[in-house]
């Protein structure tokens, strides 16, 4: 590695680390790279924004179509409504407190809007919005009347929401300080900015050492992969008031899957086995031993 930088806490080439040559749809050229300063982990050489903004547009629902296995489609966009409900339940319970009457709401990256038209279904007095820079996406969210933006700098500088959603986007840029910045100065003042990242803290990576996981678990799509210690970090840095919550998503019949054939796709396969009871117990004892594949995070704005 020659003359790397971390892109989040700037420390210099001596603190960051080889990880990894295995990048998920990657170029011949690009590693992972560990900074043992902050503990970020990032691709490198990193994509420039205009190519992630041309593969989001055109690209990204094939990449995951490939990558996802049986657990979602992206090929469809009827059927990605129907997949994704689960991930709007498992998500609901970090969202309702701050909900009521009036919210604005903004969901960044909504491919099919799912969360923002559940969220109206339950709370009718809401409003919606979303930036969702997919092609596909775009055309299906204005089909079903959601009022949406390409690009989060289309929408005019005065329109503020009350609350803030991405969900698995703040990997999937450029330069993260600028993005998050952007997202930060979209919330009302008394507003919420609510998110969801991956964690490399993912007991699958970190616990039980797959190969065929680590392999697969980095991926161009990922410029930046964070620990709790690197999100704290990088919070504290933008001087925002907030909370972490750590969070297992993948239950354990993923996990067994993953065991069995080193392949993505097993999600739910021994529910007619393993208790509701069981799940969330195995679940919960993984985020206690600090290993968990997500990190919810809520900022607030003073």
């Amino acid at each position: 590695m020659d003359n790397k930088v971390c892109p989040i806490c700037e420390s210099s080439d001596k603190r960051q680390v080889h990880e990894s040559d295995d990048v998920y749809g990657g170029r011949e050229d690009q590693s992972i790279v560990h900074c043992t300063n902050c503990d970020l982990y990032y691709l490198s050489p990193s994509p420039t924004q205009d190519e992630l903004n041309l593969f989001y547009e055109n690209s990204f629902e094939d990449f995951m179509s490939k990558r996802s296995g049986s657990d979602a489609n992206w090929d469809d966009s009827n059927e990605h409504v129907e997949i994704s409900i689960r991930e709007y339940d498992r998500r609901k319970k970090f969202l309702d407190k701050h909900l009521y009457p009036g919210c604005k709401v903004l969901d960044i990256g909504a491919s099919t809007g799912f969360m923002l038209t559940n969220l109206k279904k339950d709370n009718n007095n809401i409003e919606i919005t979303a930036v969702e820079p997919s092609s596909e996406f775009s055309n299906y969210l204005s089909s079903i009347n959601v009022e949406n933006y390409r690009y989060l700098s289309d929408i005019k500088n005065d329109i503020k929401f009350n609350l803030v959603l991405h969900f698995f986007v703040m990997a999937h840029v450029a330069d993260i300080k600028k993005f998050m910045q952007q997202c930060y100065d979209k919330i009302v003042h008394g507003g919420v900015m609510v998110f969801e990242t991956p964690s490399v803290s993912d007991p699958l990576y970190s616990l039980y050492n797959i190969d065929e996981y680590k392999k697969f678990y980095w991926q161009i799509a990922h410029v930046y992969s964070f620990t709790r210690k690197s999100m704290e970090f990088f919070l504290k840095s933008m001087g925002w008031s907030f909370e972490i919550t750590p969070h297992q998503r993948y239950d354990l019949s993923n996990h067994m899957w993953w065991m069995q054939t080193g392949k993505p796709g097993g999600r739910g396969k021994y529910t007619q086995i393993f208790s509701k009871q069981l799940d969330q117990q195995y679940k919960e004892d993984l985020e206690k031993s600090e290993y968990y594949d997500s990190l919810i995070i809520t900022v607030y704005k003073p």
